[in-house]
């Protein structure tokens, strides 16, 4: 259940990166030199899906949406991350049990989301 739980978290942080890059961009860490802007910056890295980053010339087939720019990377981290605790988790646990357990995931998800979204992902 510890690797469940570390993918479950691990999720968690993805889903904080893209939310800190679509909400709070220009104070976050990746507002920076640093990092490409056109890649980071969700205002405009959704352009990167078509030729040219021009809508009219079409998407551009020759890579995966995932991979054109930062939050649909992280979305799809974050899917297979989930996907990867559910696998991963053991499911032999009484009944009583249970309510504890998604309880816990759910303590683990806040904790790690609002630690980076607030604390590691921001400038200020």
């Amino acid at each position: 259940m510890i690797l469940s739980l570390l993918f479950f978290a691990l999720a968690a942080m993805c889903n904080s990166i893209m939310d800190n890059t679509k909400d709070h961009f220009y104070k976050s860490i990746f507002n920076s030199p640093k990092f490409d802007q056109n890649w980071w910056n969700t205002e405009t890295s959704w352009k990167n899906k078509y030729i040219d980053r021009s809508i009219n010339k079409g998407v551009d087939k020759s890579k995966p949406i995932f991979l054109t720019d930062s939050w649909h990377y992280f979305k799809f981290l974050m899917v297979v991350l989930l996907a990867l605790s559910a696998a991963t988790f053991d499911i032999k646990f009484l009944w009583w049990e249970f309510p504890l357990i998604i309880i816990s995931y759910g303590i683990v998800w806040i904790a790690v989301f609002n630690f980076f979204y607030n604390k590691i992902l921001n400038k200020f």
